[in-house]
């Protein structure tokens, strides 16, 4: 996450928003600079999207939820548990 750096908010360009969640250490330790607050302060500093964070996926959920309309595109990228919301969304559309 800390090699993203400056580079992350490119990644996203174009998008409506983007919704940021904790960022979990795999095998290494923790490392300054990695956190999902500090891609947050990059995104928000490039001021190209609204960007959220949120401090879990269950709060992220229930934020996104009220604004998730039929015909949206949600990407979800990440690792670990972040595939729940896939499942919550695809529950909540009824697809």
């Amino acid at each position: 996450t800390k090699a993203l750096g400056d580079q992350f908010p490119l990644a996203f360009k174009g998008v409506d928003e983007l919704n940021l969640v904790p960022v979990y250490p795999a095998s290494e330790p923790y490392q300054e600079g990695g956190t999902s607050k500090d891609l947050y302060e990059q995104c928000v500093a490039c001021h190209s999207y609204p960007t959220n964070l949120f401090h879990s996926l269950d709060d992220a959920w229930e934020a996104l939820k009220q604004r998730l309309q039929a015909g949206d595109i949600l990407l979800i990228t990440g690792a670990g548990d972040v595939e729940k919301v896939a499942a919550w969304a695809k529950e909540m559309m009824g697809t």
